[in-house]
């Protein structure tokens, strides 16, 4: 059975953390990403704001994207803390 776990998102890159290394040497990149837009739900327009926690792995963001539009592209999974994150596959500056 094949199942679905693919995320596409636009917002604005609102903080860009220190790049860390796991324990196999690999470089993370993490994020938060701010959303904002009006959604069509149940016949009504509906204002959608939230903010997610994101890394992507084997990349960089460069502190010059802070404050920047992007779409990203991922899955959703859970971190050691069990909070929801969304792993980046695909990053694209929109501004």
């Amino acid at each position: 059975m094949h199942q679905e776990n693919e995320v596409k998102l636009t917002g604005l890159i609102s903080k860009i953390y220190p790049p860390m290394i796991t324990p196999a040497g690999v470089k993370v990149a993490r994020i938060v990403l701010e959303h904002n837009s009006e959604q069509m739900e149940g016949g009504a327009l509906r204002y959608v704001k939230c903010r997610i926690y994101c890394v992507y792995v084997a990349a960089e963001i460069s502190q010059e994207l802070l404050d920047h539009h992007v779409s990203v592209t991922g899955f959703l999974s859970v971190n050691t803390q069990k909070k929801l994150v969304l792993h980046i596959t695909n990053l694209k500056n929109l501004d």
